[in-house]
């Protein structure tokens, strides 16, 4: 028996599990009244976004009513009484029949099965109404039990399923159509759509680089992932974008759900939500993280203005049957690429030691990540490298009053990386890229490739460039912790500004000129005196409570450098920051 495959206008896919299906149903314009059952109904959709509508004007739905129905089903004939069913009033049927159980005396006899009496005490009981024909005109009613009927044939056409019954929901629409004069043959139609979990889309990209030609190739797919039930669908569109569907993503839709009126009310309670609090930081990350990128990219140019939230990938005719997993290609490009060099300084604790009743006290200058990394970056997780930054701690000294020296001088990590402009008609979506050459598809690497809009561009890292080094040295000055005229009280917190100078050294040591791109997050305090302007300086959205973070400005910074062959070079700028001491 083939499975149920519900037909679907439309599926729209998220990338966290969700998809929008909408289905379309018949309205007859000579009925009031229509039953979906469950073949078409949605298992678990979300609370609010099942709607069931008329598409028809001359049609409006009066109400939609939940219960339970008689849902005919056909299954496979596996006993003799299944065949009998379901060549029940079939002509020319041959019924092998045991006259006798002493002397075994068997017979074929041909005619037509009327009725099947079926006893509640016993299926032995069970007798067959059988009608046997001698002739055109000749006819015999034959009452025959059940285990007398060793076997059935008949020369063409013998059914070998049956239908049976079951309870299943059903939702009953109540309508009306204004049409005066029905036609019989004309009907209206009824859209269904909900949002439910259970089916999402991975998108993935394969990048080959030609170096001669500094040409590449960049294909992407995306592996459909169905988990609910089978599908056939006109249209299938993969949603590029961040939509805010994490609500009520734990609560089912009651006129589904069925819960009870108490269980409904306790799952709409803020203290239920402990899953959706879970969507929602994940889905914060993801989106502060999209931001900044967005910002920063948008400054290279280019007018946003006619670029949706959404962007779309569509697909005509797919079958998308349960529990199977199907790759759909969706791109094929050939475009240009740039070799550029980029280090991402990480932020790091800066601290400040003062002397209290013989005791030593460490205060953050800017609320940061215990280990100075932000998770948001790319390549936070080289273990080699964190563990290497972390062994060697920052030098500091301190005596009476003075304030100490802060500096860092562990070479920062630089990636040899490669800028694509997206000059094509798609909005490329977050994804896995696999990075070989075209001459022998010779590995170089795995890595991110980023939400890009059209017209702006992203970077790719290649592998680390062992021959260009770029160091942050820090030196903190003296400041009075005592001067009253120099603190600044709010609440119960006291701060005294503080000036750091930073220093960048960049070095190549390359035989050949490169582009670099020098980027610094989280940069703390009020900035001044650069020896050469940033093409970037973002103030940062304030995303903690933290008071340190408040009353410093967090700074994010882009240098962009072309740099000759063995050529070394400084950065440098000041900052002053508000430094908590009590």
């Amino acid at each position: 028996m083939s499975a149920t495959v519900s037909q679907v206008k439309s599926v729209y896919l998220f990338k966290n599990g969700y998809g929008l299906i909408i289905k379309q149903f018949d309205l007859p314009y000579n009925r009031t009244n229509v039953e979906l059952v469950d073949d078409i109904l949605p298992k678990q959709p979300t609370y609010g976004t099942f709607w069931i509508q008329s598409l028809t004007p001359d049609v409006i739905i009066k109400s939609i009513c939940n219960k339970k129905t008689k849902k005919s089903i056909e299954k496979p004939c596996l006993t003799i009484q299944n065949f009998l069913e379901a060549n029940e009033n079939q002509p020319d049927v041959e019924l092998l029949i045991n006259l006798t159980t002493a002397n075994n005396s068997l017979q074929w006899v041909r005619g037509t099965i009327k009725s099947i009496q079926n006893s509640s005490s016993s299926s032995s009981n069970t007798l067959v109404v059988f009608e046997e024909t001698f002739d055109l005109n000749n006819h015999r009613l034959n009452v025959l039990p059940l285990a007398n009927i060793l076997s059935l044939r008949r020369n063409n056409n013998l059914k070998t399923t049956y239908h049976d019954y079951e309870i299943a929901n059903c939702l009953s629409i109540d309508y009306q159509s204004s049409i005066s004069e029905k036609d019989t043959h004309t009907v209206g139609k009824g859209q269904m759509k909900y949002l439910t979990h259970g089916l999402t889309w991975a998108p993935s990209y394969n990048l080959t680089l030609s170096e001669q030609t500094k040409q590449c190739y960049l294909q992407a797919k995306t592996i459909i992932l169905n988990d609910i039930e089978n599908l056939q669908i006109e249209q299938l569109s993969c949603l590029v974008g961040y939509s805010n569907i994490t609500k009520f993503s734990h609560l089912t839709d009651p006129l589904i759900g069925q819960q009870t009126v108490d269980t409904f009310l306790h799952q709409l309670k803020p203290n239920y939500l402990a899953r959706q609090y879970v969507l929602e930081s994940n889905s914060n990350k993801i989106s502060n993280r999209s931001q900044m990128l967005v910002k920063a990219k948008q400054q290279d140019g280019g007018d946003d203005n006619n670029h949706n939230d959404l962007f779309l990938y569509n697909f005509k005719n797919i079958l998308l049957m349960k529990n199977e997993r199907l790759v759909l290609p969706i791109f094929n490009l050939e475009l240009q690429y740039k070799d550029v060099y980029q280090c991402q300084i990480k932020p790091y604790q800066e601290q400040q030691l003062s002397r209290n009743n013989n005791n030593i006290n460490s205060f953050d200058l800017c609320n940061e990540d215990e280990e100075g990394y932000d998770d948001d970056e790319d390549n936070d997780n080289d273990e080699d490298f964190r563990n290497n930054f972390n062994s060697e701690r920052n030098k500091i000294t301190y005596g009476g009053k003075k304030i100490c020296n802060v500096e860092r001088q562990k070479y920062q990590q630089v990636w040899h990386s490669i800028e694509l402009e997206n000059l094509t008609p798609y909005i490329w979506t977050t994804g896995p890229v696999l990075i070989t050459k075209s001459e022998t598809e010779q590995i170089i690497g795995q890595d991110t490739l980023y939400y890009t809009l059209k017209n702006h561009k992203t970077l790719i890292n290649l592998t680390h460039a062992a021959d260009v080094y770029v160091q942050l040295f820090e030196t903190t000055s003296t400041s009075d912790n005592n001067n009253k005229q120099q603190q600044i009280e709010i609440g119960k917190s006291v701060f005294v500004k503080q000036q750091i100078d930073s220093h960048i050294k960049i070095q190549n040591t390359k035989s050949e000129s490169i582009r670099l791109l020098v980027k610094q997050s989280k940069v703390c305090g009020e900035i001044t005196n650069y020896s050469l302007e940033p093409k970037h300086n973002l103030v940062q959205d304030i995303t903690s409570n933290d008071i340190r973070s408040i009353i410093n400005q967090v700074h994010a910074l882009e240098w962009e450098l072309e740099l000759n062959a063995k050529q070394t070079t400084d950065i440098t700028y000041k900052r002053v920051v508000h430094k908590r001491i009590k």
